[in-house]
């Protein structure tokens, strides 16, 4: 019996409250971390299964590193709704668009295919389409075959971004459309 009385003792002194406290009841995280878990439930519809997930998986939005002083290159796997954060802390660097082809070729870019490129160092940049394809800027100019945009070290600071969207094609000469941008890139 005393058993019985020390283990009531202890559920009355140290309640349980996983089960019982309401989410709004929480304190709040006002600064989550990427780190932080957050709870799923997995098929809800079927099976469910509760599992929990970081902050940084929940938000992923794919992002893709060119760093190389001179040439980097985008796959077309890489401009499907991608940020692809461009610079090298001490040089210039160069990124060329994926290739639009009429063929239905896995390894070319299609009408939709999208980007952004947010700058990450602060040297001048120059972004190109590649071989006959052409870039239509900001402003409504249509660019000759390859003819890239270069923005030079003042316009580029860190942290500048421009926007791509394959939007038209005839035969297998694609045009990628400047549709959005910061305020530190300029208009082409």
């Amino acid at each position: 019996m005393k058993k019985l009385l020390f283990i009531l003792v202890l559920l009355i002194a140290f309640p349980v409250f996983a089960a019982d406290v309401k989410v709004t009841e929480m304190t709040e995280d006002t600064a989550p971390t990427g780190d932080d878990l957050t709870m799923t439930v997995n098929a809800p519809g079927t099976s469910p299964a509760n599992r929990k997930v970081t902050v940084n998986n929940l938000m992923k939005i794919p992002v893709v590193t060119k760093t190389s002083s001179g040439s980097n290159t985008i796959t077309a796997l890489e401009a499907m709704g991608n940020i692809v954060l461009l610079g090298n802390s001490g040089a210039i660097s160069d990124l060329t668009l994926p290739d639009f082809t009429a063929a239905a070729a896995a390894d070319k870019a299609k009408i939709g295919s999208n980007l952004c490129v947010y700058a990450i160092s602060a040297y001048a940049h120059t972004i190109h389409p590649s071989g006959d394809d052409k870039i239509r800027t900001s402003n409504g100019t249509l660019n000759g075959a390859g003819a890239g945009i270069t923005y030079s070290t003042a316009a580029t600071p860190i942290g500048g971004y421009v926007c791509f969207i394959l939007t038209d094609a005839s035969s297998d000469v694609g045009v990628w459309t400047q549709f959005g941008m910061s305020g530190l890139w300029p208009i082409h």
